[in-house]
């Protein structure tokens, strides 16, 4: 694999992830996390695309802050995707 590749190039031996009963389990971890974050990070993107940019224009004309701004405009606004990637996360983990 690339770490293999990767391991010779700098003239090391290449790590033993899934045969090396204490790297088994931080292999496996690391990965399942690295895999199971790019759709909810995609469906967080698109929800924060769709807030209006006015809102946060008007938000700011009241001269309100960034945790104000968090509270009353961006979190209302992703309740629906917050709740399809729980439902999502959830389901897949099952």
């Amino acid at each position: 694999g690339l770490s293999a590749i990767v391991a010779q190039a700098l003239g090391r031996e290449p790590l033993p992830f899934l045969s090396d009963p204490g790297l088994a389990i931080p292999a496996l971890a690391i990965t399942t996390i690295w895999w199971s974050l790019g759709l909810p990070m995609m469906l967080f993107l698109a929800g924060l695309q769709q807030i209006p940019a006015d809102m946060y224009e008007a938000a700011a004309l009241d001269r309100a802050g960034r945790w104000t701004t968090l509270r009353r405009i961006t979190l209302p606004a992703l309740r629906r995707t917050v709740l399809l990637v729980v439902m999502l996360q959830t389901a897949a983990q099952l």
